[in-house]
């Protein structure tokens, strides 16, 4: 009998219905199927559970009621103000026809409210609406990317909103893209995607509230990177940290993630107090938070220095630099796998992004006056994690620390200020973002088959998982930097600008590559060869077909944008340019 229901779930799920009068006429159906199957079981519990697949848009027993009083309140509104309504479904879709970035950036939050109208118990539907959903904002976000114009280096998808008082703009509202933005929206958009993916794992199962925060914090990542007002991006960019803590403290693999999660939220937390003032006194120097008014606006030597190191905190901590890098490793650990791949690929670059749009351009004196200090703390953070890297027995902190190391060559690249470093710099955050992602997914792998991800109950992994440790070692050979990898690209174009200011710096960093190759060859060697151990781990399974999808979905971009690395260039060529402008004033001057 419980196969005769699956096969009416496969046949009569409302999944697979568009429109709503389909809605009556199946429920109906569906409850003389459940009253059949009640009948002839006794379990019930069994049943409600069998039969909570096709249930996904009638909210339990009061749907039909919600269907009837949507359509007669649809009806009244057509029937008593028929141009009232036609005007504003005329005026809404051309509203969002001329400004598809909005329809981007607020689809997450959409999905998320939806979300919190399906019942909890539905796992499947809501992992399943999910996927979908965040498939369509990544296609979104591909056919923005093709739109974008190259020709020019204005904003694109620009929306302005002002708000006024007493006849008076005191703010804005303003989004649009550039090159920059729009690279890191798709890569966002991506690992977003792929971790509602993995949710489909049973061992990474997804539940509603966990599936909520994600589209929570992929909308607030999202606007940060839209958004072309300094408070507005404030704003966005510290409320990601409100997701991420739940994430952590809610859904984390060990007994110390509440540890960590708050480890998170107090760094985090103390460093937007500085850039809290910093931004206060910036408002009220200039009456205004709009990026391109800010970007004409002359400083005095002295503010650009204090604003320069009120903004720098916050940004140094989220990239993070060393010393402000210690929340890092112990929220990785902690964190579930779709945690650590957003924590990586994408909140990581929030603060290379910040560096990139508003220290260099609004600050370029500062920065300029900082540079030795923002080299010394890059050269320390390439040295200090690729050798701390060396010493650790957490396959998690690994990867987070040689996250640090990488990062550290993209703030070397910001105070470069040519462009092949800062398109070099560029390229490492989005190179970055699908290598970490891929080695924490692969730790994932291990952590949900064998609960541990301590180096020492691991050996021979390529005996036993031999499709596993094929993608390992493709993607440790990505962490390494080797040429036909997109990592190869960013890392030479930021050496090649630095050997143009200070040689030592070259030198300096060089040595990481060689300490970068010694962990990630040891780790494989570990993990992949010498003798097979029972001792620990008795059963061993390779990856399967969901999981064999996700690693492709990865392999992928790396060696195409490690073969082909002008897809990634034309975009950044306006916007090298436009963010080396300033500083060519400044040099010709002195």
């Amino acid at each position: 009998m419980l196969i005769k229901l699956k096969a009416y779930q496969r046949r009569y799920n409302l999944n697979y219905f568009i429109f709503p009068q389909f809605f009556k006429c199946v429920q109906k159906y569906m409850l003389k199927v459940k009253r059949k199957v009640l009948r002839e079981l006794e379990d019930e519990e069994l049943t409600q559970k069998d039969l909570a697949a096709p249930y996904l848009f009638t909210f339990g027993r009061y749907g039909f009621y919600l269907f009837l009083l949507t359509n007669v309140a649809a009806f009244f509104f057509v029937e008593f103000f028929p141009f009232l309504v036609s005007d504003t479904i005329y005026d809404t879709f051309f509203f969002l026809y001329d400004n598809p970035l909005l329809v981007m950036i607020f689809s997450p939050l959409l999905a998320a409210v939806i979300l919190s109208f399906i019942p909890t118990r539905f796992h499947k539907t809501i992992n399943l609406f999910s996927v979908n959903f965040s498939l369509f904002v990544l296609l979104f976000s591909i056919f923005l990317l093709g739109f974008f114009d190259l020709s020019t280096d204005d904003m694109q998808f620009q929306y302005r909103l002002q708000i006024y008082a007493e006849e008076e703009a005191y703010t804005s509202f303003i989004v649009g893209v550039d090159g920059l933005s729009c690279l890191l929206i798709v890569l966002t958009n991506f690992l977003f995607s792929l971790c509602f993916f993995l949710h489909l794992l049973p061992d990474n199962r997804g539940s509603k509230i966990k599936n909520i925060n994600f589209f929570l914090l992929h909308f607030f990542i999202v606007f940060a990177f839209c958004a072309l007002d300094i408070i507005l991006f404030y704003i966005f960019f510290e409320a990601t940290l409100i997701p991420m803590f739940l994430i952590i403290g809610l859904f984390g693999t060990r007994e110390r993630k509440i540890y960590a999660a708050y480890k998170l939220f107090f760094y985090t937390l103390l460093s937007s107090l500085f850039t809290l003032a910093g931004l206060i006194l910036l408002f009220f120097t200039t009456g205004t938070g709009d990026l391109v008014f800010l970007k004409s606006t002359f400083f005095s030597p002295r503010l650009q220095n204090v604003l320069w190191v009120l903004l720098f905190i916050s940004f140094a901590t989220k990239l993070p630099m060393i010393p402000f890098h210690l929340w890092l490793p112990e929220a990785h650990v902690e964190a579930p796998t779709t945690g650590s791949i957003i924590l990586a690929g994408v909140l990581l670059k929030l603060g290379g992004y910040g560096f990139f749009r508003f220290l260099g351009p609004l600050l370029p004196n500062a920065t300029v006056y900082f540079m030795p200090l923002v080299s010394l703390l890059s050269i320390c953070a390439i040295l200090a994690a690729a050798v701390i890297s060396l010493r650790q027995i957490d396959l998690k902190k690994i990867i987070a620390y040689s996250s640090i190391a990488h990062m550290g060559f993209v703030s070397l690249g910001l105070v470069c200020f040519n462009e092949f470093a800062t398109t070099g710099s560029v390229f490492i955050m989005l190179s970055h973002g699908f290598v970490s992602s891929a080695l924490f997914l692969c730790v994932g792998f291990l952590y949900d088959r064998y609960k541990t991800k301590l180096i020492i109950y691991y050996s021979s992994l390529a005996s036993v998982m031999p499709i596993f440790s094929s993608f390992f070692f493709l993607f440790l050979l990505a962490n390494i930097s080797l040429p036909s990898t997109s990592g190869f690209i960013g890392e030479l174009l930021v050496l090649t600008g630095a050997v143009k200011v200070n040689f030592t710096l070259v030198f300096l960093s060089s040595f990481s590559v060689v300490m970068v190759v010694c962990y990630s060859l040891w780790l494989f060697n570990r993990l992949c060869f010498g003798a097979l151990s029972t001792k620990y781990i008795i059963l061993y399974q390779d990856i399967n077909v969901l999981e064999l999808v996700a690693s492709i979905s990865l392999v992928f971009p790396i060696f195409f944008l490690g073969v082909y690395p002008n897809f990634l260039t034309e975009y950044l060529d306006f916007f090298s340019s436009s963010f080396l402008i300033s500083f060519k004033y400044i040099f010709i001057t002195l």
